[in-house]
């Protein structure tokens, strides 16, 4: 997953099966989250600056990773978009 700011600049950061996914119909949880209904929820940190977008590509054609959402939660405290 790639995060670009406002000012143009990016933060990487992957998303690695097991650790924050798993397969539709594994059980189990994650290493970052629960799983419930075949959905797992997990944070990713990032800078306290404006995003202006987020990027998500599969490294091998394989995964079948499906997002069904991103929710950007603003920090008491900081800007928010």
């Amino acid at each position: 997953m790639t995060i670009t700011y406002k000012d143009g600049s990016q933060e990487k950061s992957p998303i690695l099966y097991g650790l924050h996914v798993r397969a539709k119909g594994e059980e189990g949880s994650t290493f970052f989250g629960d799983r419930k209904n075949d959905r797992t929820c997990f944070q990713v940190s990032t800078k306290p600056k404006e995003i202006k977008s987020v990027a998500i590509q599969a490294k091998n054609r394989y995964s079948g990773l499906a997002i069904e959402g991103i929710t950007l939660i603003p920090i008491k405290g900081k800007k928010t978009l």
